[in-house]
């Protein structure tokens, strides 16, 4: 309940003061694992593709934020778990294989941090490995004015608009016979392309 009626209010901030637009919700399936990989320039990110999901999703958060007083509380309940950056977290891996393995779509921002400058950052190597080890199919996404949302002209607050667009789904099944180390980096260049493409 509490998941439904925040998205609810979410998606009507969102309307009114971003006019967001959601495209491509149908190639999210609305059964079974799906790892939606997206974009990352904004902490807005996140309960965007959370409101443009056709169904529930949970995501990876970076583990500092479950040391937050009132985050602490909320991300649990929002669907979020945590990941240590900087270095590959076994942990979160599993828990997002396990997210997926049991039916749930989970979203991941495999560039591992916001970008600075508004250009696609290059892909964490574990993006990959949890497509592969899961076997479901990966949905990218591309968010669209979350870079810098908020700027001033000529002394005038300006919003952007924000578009979510989600892609055709990634067939991994053409990547099985590849050894890991190289099925892993062929998926890593298949979902930079794929959501570069998304992002033009």
């Amino acid at each position: 309940m509490f998941y439904v009626i925040g998205r609810w209010l979410l998606h009507v901030f969102f309307r009114l003061f971003f006019r967001y637009q959601i495209e491509g919700r149908e190639h999210i399936p609305r059964e079974g694992g799906v790892l939606i990989a997206a974009n990352h320039a904004s902490a807005l990110d996140p309960p965007l593709l959370g409101c443009a999901s056709p169904r529930q999703v949970y995501f990876m958060a970076k583990a500092e934020l479950f040391s937050m007083p009132v985050l602490s509380w909320l991300l649990p309940r929002v669907g979020a778990f945590p990941v240590h950056r900087g270095a590959a977290d076994r942990s979160a891996i599993r828990s997002a294989i396990e997210y997926l393995k049991q039916g749930n779509a989970v979203v991941i921002f495999p560039e591992g941090t916001r970008t600075r400058t508004g250009e696609l950052l290059p892909l964490q190597r574990g993006a990959g490995l949890i497509a592969l080890k899961a076997g479901v199919p990966v949905v990218p996404a591309g968010l669209i004015g979350t870079f810098r949302p908020f700027r001033i002209e000529k002394g005038i607050p300006r919003l952007n608009r924000i578009i979510v667009r989600f892609g055709e789904p990634i067939d991994l099944s053409e990547y099985a016979g590849l050894d890991l180390r190289e099925a892993v980096d062929a998926i890593n260049q298949r979902m930079m392309k794929s959501i570069a493409a998304l992002v033009r």
